[in-house]
């Protein structure tokens, strides 16, 4: 080879090497909540909490979730209430094409298994030992349409031979 291939070799090489250490990755894992409408969602959001479980349907008004900004379409949700507290730290919010607002995630609801509670919903304890706070696997789901068009469904697969319970805005009377 004369030297003039090779210099036409390597620059062609280096102009290669160049081009393709140039190419850079999407920024797909720095979402910036762009694609998240927060002030329409965010917040607090007041209604009935039903409870159906094997062994009995409970439901508790004036109930309150609420729905806090994260980050990178991630969201805080929380409740705490008649029949328990959770916080969830990392709940996925995904933009639907109609403007809605899918919720999905997972985390821990505590209940109480106090004698008050029991009493007030006409249970027995059957040895169950009051008093105390556990905590149990939880999932939710749900959509959100606006702060008065909302369900968000939570199961416990664990409680009870396996517990649901729906959030909704308060029926109208």
């Amino acid at each position: 080879m004369t030297t003039k291939k090779i210099f036409r070799y390597w620059f062609v090489l280096a102009v290669l090497a160049i081009g393709f250490t140039a190419v850079s990755c999407s920024d797909d894992d720095d979402e910036d909540n762009n694609s998240i409408n927060w002030s329409s969602i965010a917040g607090s959001y007041t209604g009935t909490l039903t409870m159906s479980m094997q062994y009995a349907n409970l439901t508790f008004y004036d109930q309150t979730i609420v729905l806090s900004k994260g980050s990178n379409n991630k969201a805080g949700l929380s409740y705490t209430g008649d029949c328990g507290n959770f916080e969830f730290t990392s709940v996925t919010v995904t933009e639907n094409s109609d403007g809605s607002y899918t919720i999905d995630g997972e985390g821990t609801f505590n209940m109480e298994m106090s004698a008050d509670y029991l009493e007030k919903f006409g249970m027995s304890n059957n040895g169950i030992s009051t008093g105390t706070m556990a905590g149990y696997a939880c999932t939710v789901s749900g959509t959100i349409r606006s702060k008065t068009d909302y369900n968000l469904t939570l199961t416990l697969p664990s409680v009870m031979g396996g517990t649901t319970l729906t959030f909704a805005p308060a029926a109208e009377e």
